[in-house]
C-alpha cells in the first residue's frame, strides 16, 4: 500500500481509487476496534435494531 498512500498526514494519494465497504450490520463494524467513533456507531446499531 506504501505507493498509494502519502504522509503527514497519512491520506491516499489523489490518482487512487478508493472503494469503502461497510458490512450489512453495523454491529460488524470493525470488531476488534475500540476506536471512539467505531465503538458508538455499533452501540448505536445495537440500540436501534
Amino acid at each position: 500500500m506504501g505507493d498509494l498512500l502519502q504522509h503527514r498526514p497519512y491520506r491516499f494519494r489523489e490518482d487512487a481509487e478508493v472503494e469503502v465497504l461497510l458490512p450489512g450490520d453495523a454491529r460488524d463494524l470493525l470488531p476488534q476496534s475500540v476506536a471512539p467513533a467505531v465503538a458508538a456507531r455499533r452501540r448505536a446499531a445495537a440500540d436501534a435494531g
